[in-house]
């Protein structure tokens, strides 16, 4: 059951963070910041450098957890 394939399963991970975090960005940046000028079109602006920011955050999270789980 453990004995997976850890590449595969990262990854898989890391874009189903960053696809769940893409939309609910869209939805919530005009949202909580509608007041400051944040639009749709800013919100969607944003999404890019916010999915770079998702992908570095999962790496940084399962690369560690992955060697003390090894461990």
């Amino acid at each position: 059951m453990f004995k997976r394939n850890f590449a595969l399963d990262a990854g898989k991970a890391t874009l189903s963070r960053v696809v769940v975090m893409t939309v609910a960005n869209y939805y919530l940046l005009p949202f909580f910041y509608g007041k400051y000028g944040t639009t749709p079109e800013v919100a969607a602006a944003l999404l890019a450098p916010i999915a770079v920011f998702n992908v570095s955050q999962a790496m940084i999270n399962i690369i560690p957890a992955y060697a003390i789980y090894k461990k």
